[in-house]
């Protein structure tokens, strides 16, 4: 992945806002396809996931976490999002509630020892 791509999203982060999916889908546009076009695009789904949430489209959201951790799958990507732990814990929260990829996201968890982002997470190993 591009440091430089991701580098806006420090900034966003940094005053607590999500961002946008829109560098991420460019991005992942001008790629010929492939791995690094993956790589893109689980983030795009990743942030589209997030949007969902917070608008109250479940169903949506639900789609792109399974699209987005269908990724991670088949990319072995656990170490997605990297300096972002508290997303990474609400993503995996998220995708708890849901009952998306439970195996891969428990392995997620331990793996990265990620703290619960709220005490009521059902399934939190």
């Amino acid at each position: 992945m591009n440091a430089v791509m991701l580098q806006p999203g420090r900034g966003h982060r940094a005053r607590g806002e999500l961002l946008p999916p829109a560098p991420f889908v460019a991005r992942a546009k001008r790629t010929r396809g492939g791995e690094e076009s993956d790589y893109c695009w689980c983030l795009v789904h990743f942030a589209r996931a997030l949007a969902h949430t917070e608008a109250g489209n479940n169903q949506s959201a639900r789609r792109e976490l399974a699209a987005g951790f269908g990724l991670v799958r088949t990319l072995g990507w656990i170490g997605f999002l990297r300096p972002q732990v508290d997303v990474v814990a609400r993503l995996c929260a998220l995708a708890l509630e849901h009952r998306i990829e439970t195996g891969l996201v428990r392995r997620i968890i331990v793996e990265r020892a990620l703290q619960p982002p709220r005490p009521d997470v059902a399934g939190w190993p």
